[in-house]
C-alpha cells in the first residue's frame, strides 16, 4: 500500500455510511451470531470506531468486509491467531483501521498474505517477512474496489444483488436499483404477484425472483 493511499485512507469518508447490526452481518456471512459477535469483541474490526446506539453495535460496510475476510480465511482453514496477527500487522504498517477492507486480501490455507507493489508477496501474518507462495487465493473475487482509494465499494453475493455503501445505507439491492431485497420480499410475501411487482418497478421478474430467493436464504440463515 503506497504512503499515498494510506493518507488518503485516514480521510473521514472512509468510515462509510452502511449500516449493520450484528445480527444483520451474522446473516449476510452465513455465520452464527455469537461467532461474528465474537470476532468483534477479539478485535477484528476494532471496537473503536464502532457506532453504538444503546446496546446495539452498529457495523460499517468496511466492517462487513473486514469481517467476511475472516469468515473466508477460516473457511480456507487459517487459525484465527494469524488472522489477528495479520489484522494487527497491517492496521499498525499500513495507519489505517480496516486493513482488510483495502486490497485484496490472498491465503495459501495457513497463512495471510498481501501482493507487494514490487511483485511477490509478504506474509502479513509473520510481520512482513516476504515470501513465495505456492498456492495464493484471492478471497474476495465477488467484491470491488474503488481505483483512487483502494476501498472495497462494492459486494455482489449473487448475480443480481449488490451491497454498496453509498446506496439504501449499504442494504442488499438489485443490482442497477435502489430497491432492497427486503422490500420486494415483503412485497412477494403479502401476496403481490411476481409479475406484478416487476413491472411496477420495470425489474425483470428474474432479478425479482433472485431477491426473493436472496432474501429466503437470509431468513434460513437467520
Amino acid at each position: 500500500m503506497s504512503s499515498r493511499t494510506a493518507e488518503r485512507s485516514n480521510t473521514p469518508a472512509v468510515l462509510g455510511v452502511g449500516l449493520y447490526t450484528i445480527p444483520e452481518a451474522a446473516q449476510l456471512l452465513d455465520r452464527h451470531f455469537n461467532t461474528v459477535r465474537s470476532w468483534v469483541q477479539k478485535g477484528l474490526a476494532p471496537a473503536p470506531v464502532h457506532r453504538a446506539f444503546g446496546e446495539t453495535t452498529i457495523l460499517s460496510f468496511y466492517d462487513l468486509i473486514s469481517l467476511m475476510v475472516v469468515r473466508r480465511l477460516r473457511d480456507e482453514g487459517v487459525e484465527l491467531h494469524s488472522i489477528r496477527a495479520a489484522e494487527a500487522y497491517l492496521r499498525t504498517e499500513w495507519r489505517f483501521p480496516r486493513p482488510f477492507a483495502t486490497e485484496h486480501i490472498l491465503t495459501d490455507g495457513r497463512g495471510v498474505f498481501v501482493a507487494l507493489e514490487k511483485g511477490g508477496y509478504t506474509s502479513a501474518d509473520r510481520h512482513g517477512q516476504e515470501v513465495l507462495a505456492a498456492v495464493i487465493r484471492d478471497l474476495l473475487h465477488d467484491v470491488t474496489y474503488d481505483a483512487h482509494t483502494r476501498l472495497a465499494d462494492c459486494w455482489k453475493p449473487r448475480g443480481d444483488i449488490s451491497l454498496r455503501p453509498d446506496i439504501q445505507f449499504g442494504q442488499p439491492c438489485i443490482v442497477g436499483t435502489r430497491l432492497t431485497t427486503s422490500t420486494i420480499a415483503e412485497l412477494v410475501r403479502a401476496g403481490d404477484p411476481l409479475d406484478f411487482v416487476a413491472e411496477t418497478y420495470s425489474v425483470p421478474v428474474s432479478k425479482i425472483r433472485a431477491a426473493v430467493a436472496f432474501e429466503q436464504e437470509l431468513r434460513q440463515a437467520a
